[in-house]
């Protein structure tokens, strides 16, 4: 879909033709155009995902900086599929050709519904708010103020706001609950879920974060029905294999690098980590030990994450971040009920304007409270550091390293574990 900016409006296209004065010429490549003046702010309806534009545009290449440590923007665009900018002077020179499909039609409806009643709900009580919970719900970032995206990428919680694995997990655990109160059979309602699921994703993109996550959902839950169980660093294995198959450029693109190399991250580390404290903990009470694992295992993810992307997010975002392993403790519970009120908020506006008012509230004072934290970056800048890229020969290092000392680890553990049974 078309995306609202101070100067007009985005486009993002897929170029099938391009007409020119020496004829008409059948061409592939994607190219990101702006409209510009404020008549493209009334038109933003009228470009959504799926439909065939016709408008002039003059192209160009986007710019390079040849300053050491600035990566490379120009091949980074052409890498996720961006061959071309453009511009076009008004929106009064784009042109509908025709609509997409009766699906991209369907879900560009069911989006356009979800950012209309979220603004009604959640933006009754603060824009700003119902941009964060847009961008929970169905992907759409273009709600948030510049200010608040840079406080959440310095705070290291911006993927909060990124539909990912939390997301569709939150999604999923809701649907099985409702069917499952519905007395639907377990079975059955893994099959029905998988459906909303690949559904959903269809909605909001299909962006790696998203794919990986509904197919790893989906995987695990089919598998699930027949009685399969298997390892989940398998499952993340698979889904990363298909989407390289599929599009084999996406191994470059930095969601699949982000959102594969956190999970991994935590499939490695958590578990041991949480043992350890387990175990440190074996003569307490059962309530203590309970009491202190949920608070252990967000930092235990946190860290693993963290560890496992930081070459990565200082390759991508030129940037690190320690300030995640403090912000995380708010920001992922907050995600997790401002997602759940903003689904409530919007099922129930058309049924109860008190109901809708309450749970707007809710996803409000959950969406402020995301961004708010994040405002520790301001009382502490220093938790957050601009870094150049770094070499190649150091990220093989790092990465090296920690798998020798995992694979040690792992062979320590079982010289343990087989010396305990003898």
């Amino acid at each position: 879909d078309a995306t609202p900016t101070e100067y007009g409006a985005s486009l993002s296209l897929d170029v099938d033709m391009i007409r020119s004065p020496n004829g008409s010429q059948v061409v592939s490549g994607g190219a990101r155009v702006t409209v510009g003046g404020q008549l493209a702010s009334g038109r933003v309806s009228d470009w959504v995902a799926g439909r065939r534009l016709r408008l002039p545009v003059a192209f160009r290449q986007s710019a390079r900086y040849l300053n050491p440590g600035v990566p490379d923007q120009q091949t980074a665009l052409m890498w996720r599929g961006t061959s071309l900018l453009g511009s076009v002077k008004s929106a009064l020179l784009v042109e509908v050709v025709e609509p997409g499909g009766w699906w991209p039609e369907t879900t560009a409806k069911a989006r356009a519904g979800v950012r209309d009643r979220v603004a009604q709900t959640v933006g009754a009580f603060s824009r700003r708010s119902a941009g964060v919970v847009t961008a929970v719900l169905i992907g759409d970032r273009a709600g948030l103020e510049s200010d608040d995206r840079r406080r959440l990428q310095e705070g290291g919680t911006y993927h909060v706001i990124a539909i990912s694995g939390g997301n569709i997990a939150i999604l999923a655990g809701v649907l099985l609950l409702a069917l499952r109160l519905a007395r639907c059979d377990e079975h059955v309602a893994s099959v029905v879920t998988v459906g909303c699921l690949v559904a959903y994703a269809s909605l909001v993109g299909s962006e790696a974060s998203v794919t990986r996550a509904t197919f790893a959902a989906a995987l695990f839950l089919l598998a699930r029905t027949l009685d399969h169980r298997t390892p989940a660093l398998n499952t993340l294995a698979l889904s990363a294999s298909c989407l390289v198959a599929v599009s084999p450029l996406t191994i470059v693109d930095p969601g699949f690098l982000l959102t594969f190399g956190a999970t991994l991250g935590l499939l490695l580390g958590v578990e041991p980590m949480t043992r350890w404290v387990r175990a440190s903990l074996g003569s307490s009470p059962g309530i203590v030990r309970t009491a202190a694992m949920v608070p252990v295992a967000m930092l235990a993810a946190t860290v693993c994450a963290e560890l496992a992307l930081f070459p990565i997010a200082a390759t991508v975002f030129s940037r690190v971040t320690v300030a995640g392993l403090v912000l995380n403790f708010a920001a992922i519970p907050l995600m997790t009920v401002a997602q759940i009120a903003g689904m409530l908020a919007v099922a129930v506006s058309p049924l109860t304007e008190t109901g809708a008012r309450l749970t707007g509230y809710v996803a409000h004072l959950s969406a402020s409270g995301i961004v708010e934290s994040a405002r520790l970056m301001d009382v502490l800048p220093w938790l957050s550091h601009r870094v150049p890229d770094p070499p190649v020969v150091i990220v093989a290092i790092y990465y090296t390293g920690w798998a020798v000392w995992l694979t040690s680890a792992g062979r320590r553990g079982r010289r343990l574990v087989s010396g305990t049974a003898v």
